[in-house]
């Protein structure tokens, strides 16, 4: 995804990386910590995953 493409945000599949980070141990609310954890370990996981941890850092985290 380009810098200027806009968010389709219907069609993002919401709740898919709270779960992914309740099954890596990281629970429901320690977010962030798991975003910096893909960030830091990018082979471990697929793309779409490190995608949702830019988007929680860049977009959520920073409007919290």
């Amino acid at each position: 995804m380009s810098d200027d493409t806009p968010i389709e945000f219907e069609k993002l599949d919401w709740g898919s990386f709270t779960k992914q980070s309740q099954n890596a141990g990281f629970g429901k609310r320690n977010l962030l910590g798991f975003s910096k954890y893909v960030l830091g370990h990018p082979k471990r996981f697929r793309e779409k995953t490190r995608n949702r941890a830019r988007f929680y850092m860049n977009v959520i985290a920073k409007n919290k």
